[in-house]
């Protein structure tokens, strides 16, 4: 089952922490505030997952998640691999006014 599947399901934090993927690799995310974090993501996971992942561990909302990639906006439906992702790459997280 796919891991997009399994959050649609209402997996919990403490479950997505006991999830094992193979061929892993650490990205880092830094916020325009100056907050940074580690993330091991699949190179098949796409960025909507990744903003699910920073709404678990972070506690922002995913609807408010954007992210930048030299100097443009990623689009959800992207994977980290067809990024060109590599171990240490640096992704840009910024958050959307609401209000």
């Amino acid at each position: 089952m796919p891991l997009d599947d399994l959050l649609i399901h209402s997996i919990g934090k403490e479950d997505l922490i006991q999830l094992t993927k193979r061929n892993t690799i650490k990205i880092l995310i830094k916020t325009i505030f100056g907050k940074q974090w580690y993330f091991n993501v699949d190179p098949n996971d796409t960025f909507r997952l990744l903003r699910i992942f920073i709404q678990l561990r972070e506690g922002y909302l995913s609807s408010q998640i954007k992210f930048l990639l030299s100097g443009k906006y990623v689009e959800d439906d992207k994977t980290i691999a067809e990024c060109n992702f590599k171990n240490g790459s640096v992704l840009h997280l910024l958050l959307k006014l609401t209000g």
